[in-house]
């Protein structure tokens, strides 16, 4: 039975209609390399004291089917004016928050009613003297066709737009790597490896900038560097741009140019053990991604016939680690016939969640903890180990 929505939701949706214009009437989101190229581009669109600036970028050579979304914000303001960047009771279109913005993925051929409503939302992260601020969210890009991405400001208002084209389906290593192990169901119930895990991507924080800078010197990042080709936080390597808090002792490596991972991923005593310098959150089953060799072959994660319910432990707290264990387990694509065989893995931490790259309307499965610095997806070294028969049997981890 069809229900005709309420004259409120009517008038809001007939808004939007009329404000979904056809690609060539806003501005083309451009392709930028550096955080260089972004600055300099036209501001989409100017918020309280900052002006906006969005551009797409390559992921990086480690990622899967996504583009990276940078929205730069610049502070236009009094030398001596509040950083804060106020967005009180506006309209916003629903989508995935980007910063003071949103953004939607949809078929570039169809017409989509998308509901918005009455957010209240101050963007004070950051410091008092900040003069640019970075946010970055991933835009899937896996099914053939194409997709029009659009960046809406307050409201709504279309202030950019890209149609992207996928001309085939495109594979993705990168999957799910633990689920919470039904056969120790209870309070603080572990993680094993997930017998199948969906091919997911890294989330971003969305309302706390991922790098910033006061003028002088680059904020969370190791060092500034000017006018580095390739030089925009979020990508993956983003080698040298981690907060030095994950590198510790290996800081001196760094200033030497030698860029190690900063998560570093062992196999001890029928567990897969992630140690990080700095705490992370540990909630392996949804934080963390991972990819898989066999003999230096990559393994595609399949796609799902029906996601997976996510299982929760929900009397376990959240706890601030710095090493957390998942069993061990070989995927069930990951499993060599014969004793012998080297498995690699490699351990991406995404502190803000994934969402399955399969889904462009995919849930986000966890935002940025209130009050925890935001960080990027960082990931661990490649873990390469010989497969002898007691793995093969499964018995390893149990």
């Amino acid at each position: 039975m069809h229900r005709t929505p309420p004259p409120h939701v009517r008038t809001v949706l007939l808004l939007l209609a009329a404000a979904l214009p056809a690609a060539g009437q806003v501005a083309k989101i451009p392709d930028v390399k550096s955080l260089d190229e972004l600055r300099i581009l036209d501001a989409a669109t100017v918020l309280d004291t900052w002006d906006v600036r969005v551009g797409l970028v390559d992921p990086g050579a480690e990622a899967g089917p996504w583009r990276l979304l940078c929205c730069h914000l610049k502070y236009i303001g009094p030398p001596d004016g509040s950083r804060r960047l106020k967005l009180p009771s506006l309209t916003y279109v629903s989508g995935r928050l980007l910063g003071p913005v949103s953004y939607t993925v949809d078929p570039a051929n169809a017409k989509i009613h998308h509901a918005a409503g009455k957010v209240l939302r101050t963007l004070s992260t950051g410091g008092e003297k900040d003069t640019e601020r970075l946010y970055v969210g991933a835009v899937p890009l896996a099914l053939t066709g194409e997709w029009r991405l659009t960046v809406w400001s307050a409201g709504p208002r279309p202030i950019a737009m890209r149609v992207l084209k996928v001309p085939a389906d495109r594979r993705c290593q990168w999957r799910v790597f633990a689920r919470l192990d039904q056969r120790r169901a209870g309070p603080g119930q572990p993680a094993i490896v997930h017998f199948r895990g969906d091919p997911a991507m890294p989330v971003y924080p969305h309302f706390a900038p991922i790098w910033r800078s006061d003028g002088s010197r680059s904020v969370k990042t190791l060092t500034p560097l000017p006018g580095k080709i390739g030089f925009l936080p979020g990508r993956l390597p983003p080698w040298p741009q981690y907060e030095p808090r994950y590198y510790g002792h290996k800081l001196r490596a760094v200033a030497e140019g030698q860029y190690p991972y900063p998560l570093k991923l062992s196999l001890e005593a029928g567990s897969f053990v992630l140690r990080s310098e700095a705490p992370m959150v540990d909630r392996p089953e949804e934080l963390l991604l991972a990819r898989w060799w066999i003999d230096g072959k990559p393994v595609d994660a399949k796609p799902p016939s029906n996601a997976d319910r996510l299982t929760r432990d929900l009397a376990r707290q959240i706890r601030h680690v710095r090493q957390m264990k998942v069993g061990f387990r070989l995927p069930d694509d990951v499993r060599p016939l014969k004793p012998g065989t080297k498995v690699t893995v490699q351990v991406m931490y995404s502190q803000a969640g994934y969402n399955r790259v399969w889904r462009h309307r995919g849930r986000m499965l966890r935002a940025a903890l209130p009050g925890w610095p935001a960080s990027q997806p960082m990931l661990s070294n490649h873990l390469t180990f010989p497969v002898d028969k007691k793995m093969l049997a499964g018995r390893l981890g149990r």
